[in-house]
């Protein structure tokens, strides 16, 4: 088996194997000739792409990732359904990359690896809620998300979003 996998900056687009050296090899080739994930994912059925590959190559990642989060597609990382509303809904979190991780919802000033670590993320408890900093310090419990979504939306800096398609400039 060979396996290939297809990166672009600081974004993983997707994965596969053959036993077919010759046919990894072509796709390799057609892939650094510039064919579209969409005629990749046609012409080479064995390479997988991620659900946002299109998305983050085209520069509408943002969106994307909303929308698949929001529409519960199992291809992507999911945040539980009502806090994933909840967030889209504040308009100031919405223009942010969202990735859950470990049952956390996290947002970025970017969309691709390396994320920023310096916006407030929102995690679970038993009954509620809690909103971190990001040093990972409280910055408040609450009962619902959308009480979550607006004290994280609160605590973002002045100037935050829209959230930049790719990695952010140097700094």
């Amino acid at each position: 088996m060979f396996d290939i996998t297809i990166w672009a900056p600081g974004v993983h687009l997707g994965t596969g194997g053959s036993g077919d050296l010759d046919a990894v090899a072509v796709a390799v080739h057609d892939w650094n000739s510039g064919r579209s994930v969409g005629e990749m994912s046609g012409a080479w059925p064995f390479i997988e792409f991620d659900r946002l590959a299109e998305a983050h190559l085209e520069g509408h990642a943002v969106a994307t990732a909303w929308k698949l989060m929001r529409e519960r597609d199992p291809g992507v990382r999911l945040a539980d359904p009502e806090l994933t509303e909840a967030a889209y809904a504040e308009p100031r979190l919405r223009q942010l990359f969202p990735f859950p991780s470990h049952g956390w919802l996290h947002f970025s000033r970017a969309t691709r690896d390396p994320f920023t670590n310096d916006l407030p993320m929102i995690g679970p408890l038993e009954h509620g809620w809690r909103v971190y900093a990001p040093d990972a310090s409280t910055l408040g419990d609450v009962r619902t998300a959308a009480e979550a979504a607006a004290l994280a939306a609160a605590h973002l800096p002045d100037g935050c979003g829209p959230a930049f398609e790719g990695r952010l400039p140097q700094e």
